[in-house]
């Protein structure tokens, strides 16, 4: 197992796969990196990982991450599956995930997702799987905007039509 890992400061494009950890990297860094045509994932890792600030176009899914997980300030945009796929029991804060061709953002149980915008994604803007904390989140033109997987989600300011 890979662990403790930063990756920072680059551009990975036109790959399979951008960085792949999914299976055998655990506390990895990705910030501010820009993966760009890849066309599996741009970043796959594992658990207890943090994606920060980095840019992710037009790959096959945009971010993958494990379990508590923390993913913020991101834009994952015109990928041709989802923007920003994460596990249970993580942390979503300040992402863009826009005009990807599945969902904008599908998110496991026990986590907290916090203002984070899905725009004109072809199936779910935000999916939540619950309990969850969904907070000031917007979620327009999206196939469904909204979907709340389960029961006893805290839902409070979200724009999500």
């Amino acid at each position: 197992v890979r662990r403790g890992l930063a990756i920072q400061n680059g551009t990975i494009r036109n790959f399979t796969t951008g960085i792949d950890f999914g299976f055998t990297g655990i506390q990895i860094l990705v910030e501010r990196m820009r993966l760009i045509g890849n066309s599996n994932v741009g970043v796959g890792v594992n658990d207890i990982a943090i994606i920060k600030d980095s840019l992710f176009l037009e790959n096959g899914d945009g971010i993958n991450v494990g379990s508590r997980s923390v993913v913020t300030g991101n834009t994952s945009n015109f990928n041709t599956g989802s923007g920003i796929g994460v596990s249970v029991g993580s942390t979503v804060i300040g992402n863009t995930a826009n005009l990807n061709g599945n969902n904008g953002l599908v998110v496991g149980n026990g986590s907290t997702i916090v203002n984070n915008t899905a725009l004109a994604n072809d199936n779910f803007g935000l999916a939540v799987t619950c309990p969850s904390n969904v907070l000031g989140n917007t979620a327009t033109l999206n196939g469904t905007n909204l979907l709340l997987q389960g029961g006893g989600c805290n839902v409070e300011h979200n724009l999500a039509p």
